[in-house]
């Protein structure tokens, strides 16, 4: 692990202006009508998993954050397996952050081993202390995460999350990721808004 842990989360950029308006990113249950990039079916199951420690709620009380920048639901996005959802990656954005950044904010927080919505093998932590041996380390960095026949647990812990409860707020937010450098443009509205938020290009594929 490095010294500061990054963490991203994504967006379709339609979304940019209401995330601006609300002072940060609002979790699921608060977020009104934003631009939906994901499965229906996943929303409604996250939205009846209920946390087991402080500070509880439900996965739709939270603002969740991957930890490696190229996830599942990214890969399911791009090749179009993703049903009602019709965007190209080049069209999200990653909000990036940082665990210290979220814990010197003194946000309330838990994360997991693995995809939240998945029940098997799932855990819940809220002890920064146990970050380094209970996550997969060696698969959020790597290239490749798909399941083999020796391991058919590598997509779930790839999806491993960083659950930030209700609210973001912008001062935690530390830059924001875009696939290609043509959608800098719509970015600028960041810049002129929000002066210490700095664009860079991310890897989504």
């Amino acid at each position: 692990m490095s010294a500061e842990t990054l963490l991203y989360h994504f967006t379709h950029i339609d979304n940019l202006p209401r995330i601006l308006e609300a002072g940060g990113v609002l979790c699921k249950r608060d977020c009104g009508n934003a631009r939906n990039i994901a499965h229906f079916e996943v929303q409604a199951r996250r939205d009846r998993v209920q946390v087991p420690i402080p500070p509880h709620g439900n996965l739709h009380d939270y603002v969740p954050f991957y930890f490696a920048p190229r996830s599942p639901m990214m890969y399911s996005i791009h090749k179009n397996n993703v049903p009602d959802v019709q965007c190209d990656t080049h069209e999200l954005v990653y909000l990036l952050s940082s665990v210290e950044r979220v814990r010197h904010s003194g946000l309330k927080f838990v994360f997991t081993n693995g995809n939240a919505a998945v029940a098997f093998r799932r855990q819940f932590f809220n002890d920064l202390e146990r970050l380094p041996e209970v996550l997969d380390w060696d698969l959020l960095g790597a290239d490749f995460w798909n399941n083999t026949l020796e391991d058919q647990d590598r997509k779930r812990r790839r999806a491993a999350e960083f659950l930030v409860h209700e609210r973001v707020p912008w001062n935690v937010i530390g830059g924001i990721g875009i696939a290609t450098n043509t959608m800098k443009p719509a970015c600028w509205i960041c810049f002129t808004r929000i002066q210490h938020v700095r664009c860079q290009r991310v890897k989504s594929k």
